[in-house]
């Protein structure tokens, strides 16, 4: 998948002069410079190796959360190259609050004394481990259903106690 940390070629893959489009790339990974992707980008590329491979039609297209995006996009993109899709945990669109919560998760990332601008792979440069740690609570938020998270944080009285104790 394009961009992926598991995929072709992503942020932390190594720039390809062939590939870079700046004249004198400064680093020796993409970072910040690789193109952004979309859902739609992985579809394309996964029907392109689909094509030659001589793979026509699939059973099924099955995926969650960001790979339940991708089956749906599957269904949009090319209904008539798949004769299922099994979408799990995922949306169509996402709404206005997961919109803001992933801006959120960007900017504590980018609030990390170690993002550097995006270019800290290589050995020698300190991942943003803090700023990322914090963007994955986010993300967690974010992936919750309304149902889950009354039962994990609804309101309930912890008592007046709970203010003074040390264990509260």
């Amino acid at each position: 998948v394009p961009g992926s940390c598991y995929g072709t070629t992503g942020p932390a893959s190594e720039r390809r002069a062939d590939l870079d489009l700046r004249e004198e790339p400064d680093h020796d990974r993409w970072g910040t410079a690789f193109p952004p992707v979309q859902v739609e980008d992985w579809a394309r590329a996964q029907r392109r190796l689909l094509d030659r491979l001589g793979v026509g039609r699939l059973r099924a297209v099955v995926g969650g959360s960001v790979g339940g995006m991708n089956a749906l996009e599957w269904a949009k993109r090319y209904p008539d190259d798949v004769d299922r899709v099994v979408a799990i945990a995922t949306a169509g669109r996402l709404d206005a609050q997961c919109l803001a919560l992933d801006a959120v998760a960007r900017r504590a990332i980018r609030a990390d004394d170690d993002w550097n601008g995006g270019d800290y792979y290589g050995d020698d440069r300190p991942d943003p481990t803090e700023g990322l740690a914090i963007a994955r609570q986010i993300g967690h938020v974010m992936y919750l259903s309304k149902a889950s998270m009354e039962r994990k944080f609804g309101r309930r009285s912890a008592g007046r106690d709970s203010l003074t104790r040390e264990d509260g």
